[in-house]
C-alpha cells in the first residue's frame, strides 16, 4: 500500500472516530442515567485512546517512508559513485591499450 493510500485511510477513520465521539458527547449530555453515563465515558475514553492509536500509526507511517526514501537516496548515491569509478577504471585502461598499441606501432 502506498503512504499516501495509507494515511488517507488512517484520516477516514480518525474522521470517523471524531463524528463518533461528537455522538457520544452528544448522548453523555442527554443521558439522565448515571449507569449509561458511565458506559457512555469509558467508551469516549476508548475512543480517545484510540484515536492517539491512530495518529501514532500516521506518524510511524511517515516516519518509516521519510527512512526508506533516505535509505533510498543512499543506495542511489552508492551506485552513482560506483559507476562512476567503473567508467573511469574503463577511460584508463582504454588509455593504457591505446598507448601500448601506438608504443608497439611506432617501433
Amino acid at each position: 500500500m502506498q503512504i499516501k493510500q495509507l494515511s488517507a485511510m488512517l484520516d477516514t477513520k480518525l474522521a470517523e472516530l471524531d463524528a463518533r465521539v461528537v455522538r457520544q458527547e452528544k448522548n453523555l449530555t442527554n443521558t439522565e442515567i448515571s449507569e449509561e453515563k458511565q458506559k457512555i465515558q469509558l467508551e469516549l475514553n476508548e475512543l480517545a485512546r484510540l484515536r492517539n492509536k491512530l495518529i501514532k500509526s500516521k506518524e510511524l507511517a511517515w516516519e518509516a517512508h521519510s527512512m526508506e526514501r533516505e535509505s533510498n537516496k543512499a543506495v542511489n548515491q552508492r551506485k552513482a559513485i560506483i559507476g562512476l569509478a567503473l567508467c573511469a577504471v574503463g577511460g584508463i585502461t582504454t588509455l593504457i591499450l591505446l598507448y601500448i598499441a601506438f608504443s608497439e606501432w611506432m617501433i
